[in-house]
């Protein structure tokens, strides 16, 4: 019922969607912000943990958190679109997130993966995500290393927008 509610205002799908955009863009770049003081000042006092060292580029970090961030954003608005309520929505995308996060390697490093495997997980958003972020801290890798990730996220964002839209469009 709240887009019903949202309706009733005069404002176009576009500006809901990039409202949407806006504000969970935001909210990833608070995550990260806090993860990385976490990775910074607390881990180091629970124990005998290195801080989390941030000499890396950070052209290629900010690209990598923004595109990490459009593609999360875009699955999120695509399985809003697609379910027809909130319980559908949040089933679908938590399980989707697990399997997507057991092929992309957030469970297992992929190079553990059976060799099937290993091939299926290069569809996995959350692998391009993960090889994006090991490429600036693990590897002190630049813009030009990690592009051809960044470009997958960009074009996943891309691709479950335009889906959205026709998705929406064809129900009104």
């Amino acid at each position: 019922g709240v887009y019903d509610r949202l309706r009733t205002l005069p404002v176009s799908y576009f500006e809901i969607i990039f409202a949407k955009i806006g504000v969970f863009l935001t909210v990833c770049i608070f995550q990260f912000i806090l993860l990385m003081f976490i990775g910074v000042y607390i881990m180091p006092m629970l124990g005998d943990l290195p801080s989390l060292d941030l000499r890396v580029s950070y052209p290629a970090l900010l690209l990598a958190l923004i595109a990490s961030s459009l593609a999360a954003t875009g699955f999120g608005i695509i399985v809003g679109t697609f379910a027809g309520t909130h319980g559908q929505a949040a089933t679908f995308g938590s399980v989707m997130v697990v399997i997507l996060a057991m092929l992309g390697g957030i469970f297992v490093p992929v190079y553990m993966l059976p060799d099937t495997i290993k091939k299926i997980s290069m569809i996995s958003p959350l692998r391009w995500g993960t090889d994006a972020f090991l490429g600036v801290f693990a590897r002190n890798e630049g813009i030009g290393r990690i592009w051809p990730e960044l470009f997958l996220l960009i074009g996943f964002f891309c691709i479950s927008l335009i889906l959205s839209v026709r998705m929406f469009n064809s129900h009104k």
